[in-house]
């Protein structure tokens, strides 16, 4: 049975599976699939059940059908793999062979279905020595172009725009990557939500920067299934843009639909046999949107000041299974002063701090409530544009309805 779709698809066709644990740990497999409709699958698995396939790498496959069934060739180059540096290579393998038509699963290594320990049940692949270290130099220099027509009349945006991604592998475990103005166009869209909640919708990570090493910021079960705790959520770099609201009598003309990235580098893989790092550091652009005043004239609104992400994990094997980790995180923004307060009034009563910023919107909701309560009073200030620590604007949340129509901020006297 042989069903032709997208890529990383499952159509329940005919397939054959290959899972290569190259480091030997039994901890971790990349896993490669191939309909026989050609259509590649690839993942990384770790414990019995779990398969990320938002990773996705570069490799090679052919099919071919004949009178005698169906035949299937996987090119995987060594750049693609993680493995340790020995002279005789510690590697494992499990293949498996999906018939859709009776559901029949047959495999090389047998899996008891009610018996956890997938990635140990491997059988080990001898004879493979001297394997070159994937420490080669990859440099991926690109130019894109976007051509909009928007408004009435017409208006044409031009935005040209160059960028460059590179990778070194520092180790045979260990990689260091580079990314200059980065463009994710290629990456698949995400799926429509409906959120009718007030909490934010956390979409999976699809773009490939992101996905090498992502693995290391996932806490798992004793069966070495990811847990859903997130230590590190990368979608915060290149988020959507915050939502622009325009006071009365202002229009908004154009506004970004994201905050650009800068440029990010990361370094992620093996030291040892015992020690797994992962560091993450992200830059992200100032973004401002174009306001048409009472007047006509353009203004430009600040949206999202520059900020630095940084994310870093080190995770260390220990005897008998145990496992011992570090996490880091550390967020900056370059806001300038009095970025939230009116007139030097911060929300919530208390003085600025020495940079002469106020605290962040939560300080907003804290005082709408004290308002509510009737022990505080309000004071309305026409067209104020706040922002919060995280660049969104505080008109959104902290706004007083009962001090009149949209763009007046709420404080206290």
């Amino acid at each position: 049975m042989a069903r032709l779709t997208r890529r990383d698809r499952d159509v329940g066709s005919d397939s054959v599976q290959v899972d290569l644990d190259s480091r030997g740990d039994h901890r971790e497999a990349f896993h490669f699939e191939v309909s026989a409709a050609g259509v590649q699958r690839d993942a990384i698995r770790t414990g019995d059940q779990a398969l990320n396939f938002d990773w996705d790498a570069v490799w090679t496959s052919a099919v071919r059908v004949d009178a005698e069934g169906w035949t299937v060739e996987l090119a995987i180059p060594l750049t693609v793999l993680r493995f340790k540096e020995h002279a005789e290579a510690d590697w494992r393998i499990q293949a498996r062979r999906l018939i859709a038509r009776p559901n029949e699963l047959d495999a090389i290594a047998f899996i008891p279905r009610a018996e956890h320990g997938e990635l140990s049940r491997y059988l080990a692949i001898d004879g493979l020595a001297g394997l070159p270290a994937p420490r080669g130099l990859e440099l991926v220099p690109f130019a894109l172009a976007q051509l909009r027509q928007r408004g009435t009349p017409a208006v044409l945006d031009w935005a040209p725009g160059v960028g460059l991604d590179a990778r070194y592998g520092l180790t045979a475990g260990l990689s260091l990557d580079g990314t200059v103005l980065p463009d994710f166009a290629q990456v698949e869209a995400d799926q429509a939500v409906l959120n009718l909640t007030t909490f934010e919708v956390q979409f999976p990570e699809k773009r490939p920067f992101f996905l090498e090493g992502a693995e290391l910021f996932s806490l798992q079960d004793v069966f070495g299934d990811p847990l859903s705790t997130q230590l590190f959520y990368s979608r915060r770099l290149g988020a959507p843009a915050p939502e622009v609201e325009a006071p009365d009598g202002f229009t908004v003309a154009s506004a970004p639909a994201r905050i650009g990235l800068w440029g990010a580098v990361k370094v992620a893989g093996k030291v040892n046999d015992a020690l797994s790092l992962a560091l993450v550091d992200g830059v992200t652009a100032a973004e401002r949107a174009k306001l048409i005043d009472p007047a006509g004239d353009e203004v430009l609104e600040g949206i999202a000041a520059p900020s630095n992400f940084f994310a870093g994990r080190a995770q260390l094997e220990l005897p008998a299974g145990w496992r011992a980790g570090l996490t880091l995180s550390d967020a900056r923004r370059a806001e300038g002063a009095s970025s939230l307060g009116l007139a030097g009034i911060c929300l919530d009563g208390a003085a600025a701090g020495a940079d002469g910023r106020c605290t962040h919107d939560a300080t907003a909701l804290q005082e709408q409530e004290r308002i509510a309560r009737g022990e505080g009073k309000p004071v309305c200030a026409e067209g104020a544009h706040g922002r919060d620590s995280s660049g969104t604007t505080a008109r959104r949340r902290g706004t007083d309805r009962g001090c009149g129509g949209r763009g007046r901020v709420a404080g206290r006297r």
